[in-house]
């Protein structure tokens, strides 16, 4: 195998691709995007290929063992044949005292240095060359850089590596080599991603919070309907469903100013994901007419607003079990379907959301069974001012409960999931990889690198957000951990 085989690939490709230009110089327009840690070696080709067999004679490979300081100790012994004694190895560095513990496992072939390797199973035995270490980069470079080595994880180059050659602490060598290579840095996923540990956004009255989402697409109904706005209160659970034919901002505005502030009051805050409706002008000045605060998620993860997108589950669920097979007719009972999940006590708050926001369960058809009787007896004598004490101190009660049982599930919640925490704080001037979501045309997204960078961090917002700077013509973005 010579480097002839690279050369003929490199023409092969020319002669396909019918030119050879450079890449077109990627946009400066950067999505915020996830970051990681990188430690990353520069290489100069990406497709080496110098095997050192072809380079080096047997004469000139002696004398690097002879001349090694952890080999040349152990090539002298087994020249004389004569194995020294424990005492004799103390003073010897730790790889040498490594090989004279596996003394009866190395031999001497030409004059070289070999171990032989017997694998458990039986299959097959074989001699691996001891390795020098002015060799040791040389051969990583081949087995794992190379255009015929592929950049293979460490499973398989370790495999690789140890059906030829062999050195003291070897894998641990071939793991540091994997994990600085830029090549694979930038073209394969991370198995370790970070996971920040949960935060909370406590909440302990109604309207407090409304978390607000577009469900969709779904299929076109006969009445133009294509998704569904879902509107969310944090404390209540109580939820509200608008099927719209689109997800513009004056239909998203219209209807939670309209249906939901007209009827309920002015929520605190109003949090939703980056959709261009609540990012549009017209909500924002909504928002601030009425002195609500705006906030939102961080891109591309709805998790940041799981009530609603827990909700969106539901819901779905409960339109596809009354569909019948008509898809089309998905918002005829979007209101029943609301209706019976405001009926229902909640997991976090043990209460139903119509006690929590309306200080009364409502009235449902099976409730006829009881016809005559209201669900409170007394109810029916009580005056029209002790009817409203008696709201007004059965929603505290429930209130009170609803805000216990939400900390106990809150506390709960977050103890469970951070037990898989894995964040890494990085450091003003630190080099990360910043994940590659730039979508630009001509350029298909599953063959273009994953991250881009080494990227410098140069502003620590706080331990999940950062500022970097792509490279020295480019503007700082803000990003993610």
């Amino acid at each position: 195998m010579d480097s002839s085989l690279v050369n003929l690939s490199e023409m092969l490709n020319q002669t396909i691709a019918g030119q050879n230009k450079d890449d077109p110089v990627p946009s400066n327009e950067i999505i915020t995007a996830p970051i990681c840690m990188v430690k990353t070696r520069q290489q100069k080709d990406q497709n080496i290929w110098t095997p050192w067999e072809g380079g080096h004679s047997e004469t000139e490979l002696c004398k690097m063992q002879e001349n090694d300081p952890d080999l040349g100790p152990l090539l002298k012994w087994k020249k004389s044949g004569q194995r020294p004694t424990k005492s004799d190895i103390q003073q010897n560095s730790a790889a040498t005292r490594h090989y004279w513990h596996i003394w009866d496992s190395i031999v001497l072939i030409n004059g070289l240095l070999y171990k032989n390797f017997s694998r458990r199973d039986g299959v097959e035995d074989h001699t691996q060359f001891l390795v020098p270490f002015l060799l040791k980069k040389e051969i990583l470079e081949n087995m794992h850089n190379s255009i015929l080595s592929g950049h293979l994880g460490k499973k398989k180059t370790k495999a690789k590596l140890s059906q030829r050659y062999f050195w003291y602490e070897m894998r641990e060598d071939i793991d540091i080599w994997i994990s600085q290579c830029d090549i694979c840095s930038a073209n394969k996923h991370s198995h370790k991603s970070a996971r920040a540990p949960l935060g909370t956004m406590p909440v302990g009255a109604p309207l407090d919070r409304l978390a607000t989402d577009f469900l969709g697409p779904l299929p076109t109904t006969p009445r133009g309907n294509k998704f569904i706005l879902t509107v969310t209160d944090y404390f209540t659970k109580w939820v509200e469903v608008f099927p719209v034919k689109d997800q513009t901002a004056v239909v998203c505005a219209q209807l939670i100013l309209n249906e939901v502030i007209c009827r309920f009051g002015s929520p605190l805050a109003i949090h939703s994901d980056q959709g261009r409706a609540y990012e549009s002008q017209i909500f924002q000045e909504l928002c601030q007419i009425l002195e609500i605060r705006k906030t939102r998620t961080s891109p591309r993860n709805p998790k940041c607003n799981g009530q609603t997108e827990r909700f969106n589950r539901s819901i779905l669920s409960m339109i596809k079990s009354y569909l019948r097979g008509e898809q089309t007719n998905w918002d005829m009972n979007l209101g029943c379907l609301a209706g019976a999940y405001r009926a229902s006590p909640n997991e976090s708050t043990c209460l139903t959301p119509n006690i929590l926001m309306l200080g009364r369960e409502v009235r449902l058809p099976y409730d006829l069974l009881h016809k005559g009787h209201p669900l409170d007896p007394n109810e029916a004598e009580t005056s029209w001012g002790n009817h409203a004490l008696k709201i007004k101190e059965r929603m505290q009660r429930a209130h009170c409960v609803a805000r216990k049982h939400l900390e106990v599930t809150c506390k709960r919640r977050k103890d469970f999931y951070d037990n898989k925490t894995n964040l890494h704080v990085y450091k003003v001037s630190d080099k990360v990889w910043y994940r590659n979501e730039i979508k630009r045309e001509g350029i298909c997204p599953k063959l273009q690198p994953l991250f881009i960078g080494p990227c410098l961090v140069t502003q620590k917002i706080n331990d999940l957000n950062y500022e970097i700077q792509i490279d020295a013509h480019t503007k700082k973005e803000s990003c993610q951990s």
